[in-house]
């Protein structure tokens, strides 16, 4: 068993960017298959409505049921996907090192692509704002993580 699904972001990191809200009608294909995140790049699933199941692949072990406010963090380079087992609403926080975030250069003027975490061929669009269901200035990080089966 290499890891498992943690419960926490680790210190040192800063939200940077977050996707669009999530429905069963609009939720990516890809996000049903498996994929990651970039390396370097943390994730917070926030569940806004409804239910999600989120599963590592082999070699990795894990699998959770998150509901109506809680949240899943996702760890770099970890494969997993995401589907619906009761219909609602979430969004994908993403999270980089506070020290990369600072050494960062500013972007050159001009369309960019995106900058997002998630390593598809059909990457959503993603905006700095705060995560979904969450006004900004309010504590992120006021949901609860989604309860590991035991």
């Amino acid at each position: 068993m290499m890891s498992t699904i943690p419960l926490h972001l680790p210190s040192g990191f800063e939200s940077y960017s977050r996707s669009p809200d999530f429905t069963p009608d609009t939720l990516p294909a890809k996000f049903r298959e498996f994929h990651t995140t970039k390396a370097g790049v943390w994730g917070v699933i926030h569940v806004i409505e409804g239910a999600l199941r989120y599963r590592l692949e082999a070699p990795h072990v894990g699998e959770v049921v998150a509901a109506a406010g809680e949240t899943i963090v996702i760890e770099p380079a970890v494969r997993h996907r995401v589907e619906f087992v009761e219909a609602g609403r979430f969004c994908v926080e993403f999270f980089r090192s506070a020290k990369e975030a600072s050494n960062s250069r500013p972007m050159p003027a001009g369309p960019q692509p995106p900058a997002h975490g998630i390593t598809s061929s059909a990457q959503p669009s993603l905006t700095p704002s705060p995560p979904c269901g969450v006004k900004s200035g309010a504590n992120r990080f006021s949901s609860r993580p989604a309860k590991q089966p035991t």
